[in-house]
């Protein structure tokens, strides 16, 4: 998004609000319009609203636009209340589309590291696949410190679950991404 002057942000604002409302209260034809309106004119706010709609709306046309929206996001602030979404109990197919809208938009969740060590190492082999890709996209820039208590929780998984062989896989798969990128 290109940076507006106060004014332009507070009328950005004010539209954002009257999108959020008719995408909670609107109909079908009235949440679509208003999704179309919110790639121009939304941000990471707008996130719980539309995961409430991808989750609940009756209309698979709306279920269908909010997924295109989700795959066209563009606001980096967008990677907290997606990994927020999926440490709810919102069933694994769910989780994993909001993990994939995280790589698929080109997000950067350099930041993201511990929350999604947390998630990765309580998660199923499906949600573990779409972490391992966000991982992979994950700049080289991490901190060693940060890396380091993070391969000491993957640690701790792998170990309290031995027999969990494919999840363990996966789990030091992600360890060696981490390592990786700290050594890049």
């Amino acid at each position: 998004m290109k940076k507006l002057t106060a004014t332009q942000e507070k009328a950005r604002k004010k539209k954002l609000a009257k999108i959020l409302d008719t995408l909670q209260n609107g109909s079908a034809p009235e949440v679509l319009e208003g999704l179309k309106k919110l790639k121009e004119h939304g941000d990471a706010t707008a996130i719980p609203v539309m995961v409430d709609l991808f989750l609940n709306h009756p209309e698979e046309e709306v279920s269908q636009e909010v997924k295109k929206v989700f795959l066209g996001l563009n606001d980096g602030d967008a990677v907290a209340p997606l990994l927020h979404a999926v440490s709810q109990n919102i069933g694994t197919q769910n989780k994993a589309f909001l993990l994939s809208a995280i790589w698929e938009s080109g997000l950067k969740a350099g930041s993201y590291v511990t929350p999604l060590t947390d998630l990765s190492t309580r998660a199923e082999e499906t949600i573990l696949i779409e972490i391992l890709t966000i991982a992979d996209t994950i700049e080289s820039d991490l901190e060693e410190e940060e890396v380091t208590k993070n391969l000491k929780k993957i640690r701790a998984a792998v170990d309290q679950d031995p027999e969990a062989d494919t999840r363990n896989k996966l789990l030091l798969s992600y360890a060696e991404i981490l390592t990786d990128k700290l050594i890049a």
